[in-house]
């Protein structure tokens, strides 16, 4: 049976020998009607469902004399996955003995496709009918209100977080975190962080504080809480570096976004390209150029938005000339009409004196966009 399971998911992922998996369906199909066992057809449509073969899942579910409830779940979470959610509504509609699981499968495919409404519908249904959701529902519906501000539906998960003993639950919390931080009551976040009662050596649940510290304007207190979670020997990673440079870049804390230089060479994220990219807009806010430029000249991929820091600084230093010179030789030809272009925006949106180089600027992308058209 595992070698069966395993040829099947072979041939379908395979674009070139799809037409082979023909016969195995057939042999799939003739299963469901035999005497195989429901453990051994559950098997294989879990096979279809993983290598995308939802259609061909859906023959052989329709086939089945027997189904149990990882059958109708399996079946169910295959359409979720994908986005087909009429489909994922329709089988748990269909579906008669329904458990925590099935809710929370399709109450995610609801969060992740953009279906906010109709996943909390769903949530309170799912109340109503005495289904406990789990740690990975809540932190699906968490996000959905830290996406959308929605501070009242999260304020509600919150109060079921409390009654139900989530409260010592690393995932949930940060969530939770991240939800009052993202809908603007950073205050309540950090009260929630300050009583959490449980091992705060979670990277992530600092991250997320660090993070909202930061979009929210408040770059000392990011600061701040950096230090405080370096002192605790919390390890930082690729989103705690951007976030703390984006503080850093707010109060122009150069002396401090240097000693982070520092931690990320060593922490190894030297060459990563959302951290490099934000050393270079620190740099260039905090009017050190030449570091931003040695940052830049150092990156493995051409990036329009570092590009743009280093240009955006200059202009708000006045190093105009320095501006229309970035732009290096040999970078990529539609990258470099990228930060022309932007230059141009950029200048005339500042109102320096600037007119003339704008100008100029003007005749020499519409001279490229003639050759490259």
């Amino acid at each position: 049976m595992h070698q069966f399971n395993s040829k099947v998911m072979q041939i379908s992922y395979n674009p070139c020998h799809r037409f082979r998996l023909i016969p195995f369906l057939r042999c799939i199909y003739t299963s469901a009607t035999s005497h195989q066992s429901i453990y051994q057809t559950n098997q294989l449509l879990n096979g279809l469902s993983n290598s995308g073969r939802v259609d061909d899942a859906r023959k052989l579910f329709d086939k089945m004399l027997q189904r149990d409830e990882y059958t109708w779940n399996t079946m169910m979470s295959s359409y979720a996955n994908l986005g087909r959610l009429a489909e994922a509504r329709d089988i748990f509609n269909q579906f008669s003995g329904r458990s925590s699981i099935t809710w929370s499968s399709l109450l995610s495919g609801y969060c992740r496709f953009g279906y906010e409404s109709e996943a909390f519908a769903l949530f309170r249904c799912m109340r109503l009918e005495g289904q406990n959701p789990s740690q990975y529902t809540l932190g699906s519906l968490l996000r959905v209100c830290s996406a959308l501000g929605w501070i009242q539906s999260g304020a509600l998960i919150h109060g079921y977080v409390i009654k139900n003993g989530f409260e010592s639950n690393v995932y949930v919390v940060t969530g939770l975190v991240d939800m009052y931080a993202k809908c603007k009551y950073i205050s309540e976040a950090e009260f929630l962080f300050k009583g959490l009662s449980f091992d705060k050596g979670n990277h992530v649940l600092w991250t997320t504080m660090v993070t909202g510290y930061a979009q929210n304007g408040d770059g000392h207190k990011a600061i701040e809480f950096f230090r405080y979670m370096r002192a605790e020997g919390v390890d930082s990673n690729q989103f705690t570096f951007p976030s703390i440079l984006t503080a850093c870049s707010a109060v122009s804390a150069h002396c401090f976004g240097e000693q982070v230089h520092g931690c990320i060479i060593r922490s190894g994220f030297g060459c990563n390209v959302y951290v490099q990219s934000a050393l270079v807009d620190m740099y260039a806010k905090c009017g050190d150029f030449n570091s931003a430029k040695r940052v830049l000249e150092t990156m493995e991929e051409d990036d329009v938005v570092s590009w743009n820091s280093m240009i955006v600084g200059n202009l708000t230093s006045n190093a105009i000339c320095s501006s229309c010179n970035l732009a290096p030789k040999d970078t990529d030809h539609c990258l470099r009409f990228c930060i022309k272009s932007q230059l141009i925006w950029n200048c005339l949106k500042i109102g320096f004196s600037t007119l003339d180089q704008a100008l100029d600027l003007t005749s020499w992308i519409r001279k490229n966009v003639k050759q490259h058209e």
